[in-house]
């Protein structure tokens, strides 16, 4: 065994340290060895021999890990059955032991191989080994569990570890000499380091690391322990044979209480009222009652106690015996030792050495179940954490939605999950997974996913040398109108209801003295104001109230003001030279406008119409773009190939940054969400994307020739550029920043400023479908479950099914003022039926007289007269033709001749029928048409019996004669059918 023995050298010279190592204790350290290494190969060898020693962990697990100077490692004692279940290997001569609040990890101090071995509580492995002072002695944990302070004896210093990387943040020297014991106060704040051979108590700030006072204290302090309330630190003088307490609050000795010979560990209960001592000469613990500060008992343990500790329900006592090899347990109500175990060589456990370790993992909860909100293909479920996290932190979510299984995860609230089908209702449920494992799946949230709602919107393009307006529907990407404006219109801009489409023409009139702006009713397309402005006229901007209108003149250096309601004249604003672009911010109290040729931007005050501000910017500004929130407007710029957007600051009014976008530029748009800006490159043909979070190019998209106009639609989902030279709009698609479409305009569009216009939404018409089987009776208004797609063109808008009444809708906005193609199916047919509705409907009811089950018939005689067809015609499409053919209204015995033969040839050549309709339903088919000339379909219907009959009877034999006789005795069928039937009943 490894130990060490004092003595007071007294006044003015050093203690001395005797090393006594006897050679019988060292081949006892060679056998424990040995044996310990025989017991880490068998654990090896055989895992469930090593899962049998650890005991499965509850909420309230206590573990005493004893330190064993001579055995270099730490026993690990289950308190609960105060037996050894684990030994730990550290370093050289482990004695000090402090663990965390958490009870996750336990820090060893190894007196002779100057380092700290750092015990994972969970696996009881050695998880690192931190280098400190030399002759640790001393460790002791902060209340959160973030730092660890260690006592080095011999370089008479502290060592502060930081716990989260176990690296020394901090090295306290002036601690007095030899330090010994230390501990931490219950806020964290305090440090208290005994003196062994200065006899003095230092006290650390834990803020700076140093020390803010020295306490004078009884001969050779060693152990420490502070009461759970922090007003009070107990200190173990082991050459005076006392307990020094000090008062916390004015670092005052208040009290000095005799206790054994040689007191080491001190230890308080959790109820700070009574402190135990542990004497390592007398080989006993003093009780000393906190409140009196006297000792009312002594408890005889084993031979030179060393470490004390108290557990956490207070009822019991552990005190480490170094040479009686052992540990104590001394129960706090009699005071009295009740249980004595045997540990490695040299138990020290100098410190605060029982740790609570949390409960074993387990899977999580089950997460709280919010709201679901559908998109198209798609649910994003909301959903709030578990109330347990199991005890290991969540790693993920997994969102389900069912019918079909299909899952998305994702790392917190709220997951989207893809690839449903629009129209289906899906129950969707969350489950939580931790490094266990999943835990139970949330409640269930229910919703039905759906195709997006089209926007209907329209792009107004002017085109510059054919004086008009190219109108765009941007559903399906096709001019739909083209209106006559004045001469050279380049700027556009839509006012926020989308009645109104302003265009500015440069030149006005036969002497081209002033400017104009056309207004134009996207109602009906047309021009229905004319109102002139300055030279020159560029661009053009409304307030967000739509009350204001402000035109730049590019001629004569200023800004026409108009009343949008009347169209009427208001003022004139002078700004810089070659005003272009011109923005208005959201809250409609300020207009920016980018003049050309003096590098500037006027801010105009839209009370007073008084430039307020002018902030220089560089290189020719030209388009002009403002965010949502009205905090940043961003001007475009540039000349011979220098290229930049400034970014200014509206608060300031001062350029706060700039973002090159390469090549010279001009029109700049921003989404609705103000998180992506787009500028036309005029000069590379592309048009650069701008992530406005950080101000960074993150795309770069080729277009048209020369692109100059850029608007952004409504729902952000596509940008429309307007190419000057070569003649036509590129299409962007914002999700994927490729262009997908391309839309041939007039010559030379310009399309400076917002041009899309999103007109009052209309009332779709209401649109039913009838079958002409059923038309007219009263008691068959419509045809339920047929499915309508609406497209415009080859592009479908949207779909929809019939209720109970024929009627349905679309989500969808209709354009009334064009036609579009309604493709109805149904009823099992393999070719759709196709409406055309016409234009200019108005809020009227469309009713479709369609002649399904003529198409029907159509169908089976297709069937009857090409056996190919038949062959591959499948059970599911029979089935449908069935149903729907039996619950027609019938029509002529003609009719049913032909569907009789035709019906009866399919269900002769479809695989499976024989096993598809029951009895009743077959008497069913074959009965219920004939209600109109039931003679003249007689033989009809006795054939078909007969074809159903051959059927069955070639694949299953279910024995339908009596069945097939019930069917003909419920027709009344004539003799001859009869007579049909016996006979071949006969041959059969």
């Amino acid at each position: 065994m490894f130990d060490y023995s004092e003595s007071d050298p007294g006044p003015g010279s050093l203690a001395t340290t005797q090393l006594q190592v006897s050679t019988s204790r060292k081949a006892s350290i060679r056998s424990t060895a040995w044996l310990h290494a025989l017991l880490q190969l068998s654990l090896l060898a055989n895992p469930s021999f090593a899962a049998d020693l650890v005991k499965d962990r509850g909420a309230q697990d206590v573990y005493a890990y004893i330190s064993n100077q001579s055995t270099d490692n730490v026993s690990v004692i289950d308190t609960s059955s105060n037996t050894v279940v684990a030994t730990v290997a550290v370093g050289d001569n482990p004695f000090g032991v402090g663990v965390n609040p958490a009870g996750t990890r336990a820090y060893v101090g190894n007196f002779s191989s100057s380092n700290v071995s750092v015990i994972d509580t969970a696996s009881n492995a050695v998880l690192a080994t931190i280098a400190v002072g030399t002759g640790p002695i001393g460790v002791a944990v902060n209340p959160a569990g973030t730092r660890a302070y260690v006592a080095n004896r011999t370089s008479s210093s502290v060592s502060v570890i930081d716990t989260a990387d176990n690296g020394v943040i901090a090295t306290v020297l002036a601690v007095g000499s030899s330090p010994r014991g230390l501990a931490v106060n219950p806020a964290g704040t305090r440090v208290y380091v005994a003196g062994g051979l200065s006899n003095d108590i230092s006290i650390i700030n834990t803020t700076s690391n140093s020390v803010i006072a020295v306490v004078p204290v009884g001969t050779q302090p060693e152990g420490v322990a502070v009461n759970p309330a922090g007003t009070r630190a107990y200190v173990g003088n082991f050459s005076s044979n006392n307990v020094s307490v000090i008062d916390t609050a004015s670092n005052a000795v208040i009290a000095t209480i005799p206790v054994g010979t040689a007191p080491r560990g001190v230890a308080i209960n959790p109820a700070g009222t009574r402190a135990y001592v542990a004497n390592s000469t007398s080989g006993n613990v003093s009780v000393i009652d906190t409140a009196s500060n006297t000792v009312v008992a002594t408890v005889a343990a084993g031979t030179s106690p060393r470490g004390v500790s108290v557990n956490p329900a207070g009822t019991h006592v552990y005190v480490a015996n170094t040479s009686s090899g052992n540990v104590s347990v001394i129960d706090t109500a009699t005071n009295s030792v009740t249980t004595t175990i045997g540990v490695g060589g040299g138990p020290a456990a100098f410190g605060l050495f029982i740790a609570t370790l949390p409960a074993a993992a387990t899977a999580p909860g089950a997460p709280g179940i919010g709201s679901a909100t559908p998109g198209n293909g798609t649910a994003t479920i909301n959903f709030t954490a578990p109330a347990s996290d199991g005890g290991s932190p969540i790693i993920g979510y997994t969102a389900t939605c069912n019918p079909g299984s299909i899952s998305d995860s994702g790392a917190a609230s709220p997951i989207t999950v893809d690839g449903l089908t629009n129209g289906t209702a899906y129950g969707c449920s969350v489950v939580a997974t931790n490094g266990i494992g999943d835990g139970p799946a949330s409640a269930s949230v229910s919703v039905t996913p759906q195709a997006p709602q089209v926007q209907q919107a329209f792009a107004y393009i002017p085109n510059s040398a054919n004086n008009n307006v190219s109108v765009i529907d941007t559903v399906t990407n096709t001019v739909v109108a083209t209106v006559g404006v004045g001469d050279e219109p380049g700027g556009v801009t839509v006012n926020p209801a989308g009645t109104r489409v302003y265009v500015s023409n440069y030149l006005n009139g036969p002497n081209f003295i002033n400017g104009s702006v056309s207004v134009i009713d996207t109602a009906t397309n047309t021009v229905i104001d004319n109102m002139v402005t300055g030279r020159g006229t560029y661009s053009l901007a409304g307030n967000p109230a739509g009350t204001r209108l402000y035109v730049t003149n590019e001629g004569t250096d200023n800004v026409s003001v108009f009343d949008a309601a009347t169209n009427a004249f208001v003022a004139t604003v002078a700004v810089g030279s070659f005003p272009r672009g011109v923005v208005v911010n959201p809250s409609g109290t300020r207009v920016y406008v980018a003049n050309n040729e003096s590098n500037s931007v006027s801010v105009i005050d839209s009370a007073t119409n008084v430039v307020v501000a002018t902030v220089a910017v560089a290189n020719s500004p030209h388009g002009v773009a403002i965010n949502p929130s009205g905090t940043r407007v961003y001007v475009t710029r540039g000349s011979g190939g220098i290229a930049f957007v400034s970014v200014i600051d509206t608060a300031t009014n001062t350029v706060v940054d700039t973002i090159n976008v390469g090549g010279p530029q001009t029109g700049i748009a921003i989404n609705a969400s103000g998180t992506r800006a787009y500028v036309a490159v005029t000069g590379s043909n592309t048009v650069r994307v701008v992530d406005l979070a950080s101000n960074a190019s993150i795309a770069n998209v080729a277009v048209g020739a020369a692109p100059l106009g850029i608007s952004v639609n409504p729902s952000g989902s596509h940008v429309y550029v307007a190419n000057l030279v070569s003649n036509d709009v590129s299409v962007i698609a914002t999700s994927s920043n490729t262009v997908v479409a391309t839309v041939a305009v007039g010559t030379s569009p310009f399309a400076f400023g917002t041009f899309i216009a999103a007109p009052p939404g209309v009332t779709p018409p209401t649109f039913s479908v009838r079958d002409a089987d059923r038309f007219g009776d009263p008691a068959a208004t419509g045809l339920a479950g047929v499915s309508v797609t609406l497209l415009s063109g080859a592009q479908v808008i949207d779909t929809a099914t019939s209720n109970a009444q024929g009627n349905f809708s679309f989500n969808a906005a209709v354009n009334l003022s064009q036609p579009y193609t309604l493709r109805l199916a149904g009823f099992g047919l393999q070719r759709a039926y196709q409406a055309v509705v016409p234009a200019n409907l108005g809020a009227t009811s469309l009713v479709l007289p369609v002649d399904l089950h003529a198409r029907l018939d159509a169908e089976l005689v297709r069937l009857e007269t090409t056996d190919i067809q038949v062959q591959k015609y499948t059970t599911t499409n029979a089935r449908a033709l069935l149903s729907n053919w039996s619950s027609a209204q019938p029509a002529t015995a003609a009719v049913h001749a032909a569907r009789d033969r035709a019906l009866g040839r399919l269900l002769v050549a479809s695989e499976g029928l024989a096993d598809l309709y029951s009895g009743t339903q077959l008497l069913n088919v074959a009965s219920a048409h004939h209600t109109v000339d039931l003679q003249a379909s007689y033989l009809t219907a006795g054939r078909l019996v007969w074809d159903m009959y051959d059927a069955y009877q070639r694949r299953v034999n279910h024995g339908l004669s009596n069945l097939l006789a019930a069917i003909v005795r419920a027709m009344s069928l004539d003799v001859r059918a009869a007579r049909a039937w016996t006979e071949k009943e006969h041959r059969a």
